[in-house]
């Protein structure tokens, strides 16, 4: 029996987190598998349509995912959908791209908030790898300097 590629979906609803994306490039690398990163617009009504912002950071993701991935010579797939339904959109793909597995982070800048995570976690059936992000730090710069003089 020939084994089937492995497809990582890496899904996004906000906060683009360059060091989230990295960590996801290097795991889809690690592990040979192909990154298919989704970026899910939030359209709650069909009439006003999505927010600019929103847009704006959905292509700014499928960017540096695409970016990152070129530097590894990670294959990747982008996608971008308008849904009001993250959680049912991310089931319906993850099956709909064959994908073997999802990439989650929590702490830190996620991709998604953490009620969008926990959602997932309770529906999905595919493996889930999960990744905690650092918190940033409360010392701002200038307690910093008065901490070392």
């Amino acid at each position: 029996m020939q084994n089937e590629p492995k497809r990582l979906l890496l899904p996004f609803t906000h906060g683009v987190s360059i060091t989230a994306i990295d960590n996801a490039v290097r795991l889809a690398y690690e592990c040979q598998a192909t990154l298919v990163a989704l970026a899910l617009v939030p359209s709650s009504d069909p009439r006003r349509g999505a927010r600019l912002e929103h847009i704006q950071q959905a292509k700014d993701f499928l960017e540096a995912v695409r970016r990152n991935a070129q530097i590894y010579h990670v294959p990747c797939e982008r996608y971008e959908i308008f849904t009001s339904d993250s959680q049912k959109s991310i089931e319906i793909f993850s099956t709909k791209l064959h994908c073997t597995g999802l990439i989650i982070f929590t702490g830190g800048r996620a991709l998604m908030s953490e009620a969008e995570v926990r959602a997932i976690m309770q529906c999905l059936e595919c493996p889930l790898y999960m990744i905690q992000l650092p918190t940033r730090s409360k010392v701002g710069m200038a307690s910093l300097f008065r901490s070392i003089l």
